[in-house]
């Protein structure tokens, strides 16, 4: 079997704030069958790496 207890993931921002993704987050998996993990997909604001150039240019000062 495979478990994770508490775990917290916090990010430091740049501004110096920190922003929590993960928060005392426990799971369990059993030794057998099959695990399906499925998440729609979060517009993180300030931008993550992969969406970083799409929010600069609909952000960009007029």
């Amino acid at each position: 079997m495979l478990e994770v207890k508490n775990l917290t993931k916090i990010y430091n921002m740049r501004s110096g704030v920190q922003v929590r993704a993960l928060d005392n987050v426990s799971l369990a998996f059993l030794e057998k069958g099959m695990v399906f993990c499925w998440a729609s997909r979060a517009v993180a604001n300030p931008p993550c790496s992969t969406c970083a150039a799409d929010w600069t240019h609909q952000h960009k000062a007029k």
